[in-house]
């Protein structure tokens, strides 16, 4: 897994905007986040994880994250060949 988790968080900045509470009343749920590799930025809180399953993903497995149970995790290919 190369590339691809620039394509991941940038679908997880992308569902985390969308959701209709604000981020300080998710923190005080949660303190696990979801931190980018890169720049150690947090992308989401991990409350906010669901599962949906995307078209583009080539590879599809359950993991426990967070205290969670049965979180699927999705390997997406970044179609702009991008690679970190």
């Amino acid at each position: 897994m190369t590339g691809i988790n620039v394509y991941i968080f940038s679908f997880w900045i992308f569902w985390a905007s969308s959701i209709e509470s604000t981020e300080e009343e998710t923190v005080k749920k949660s303190t696990d986040f979801l931190l980018c590799r890169y720049c150690g930025f947090n992308v989401a809180p991990a409350s906010t994880l669901v599962n949906l399953k995307s078209p583009a993903a080539e590879e599809i497995y359950n993991q426990s994250l967070f205290g969670l149970d049965n979180v699927e995790v999705q390997s997406l290919k970044n179609p702009l060949g991008i690679q970190v």
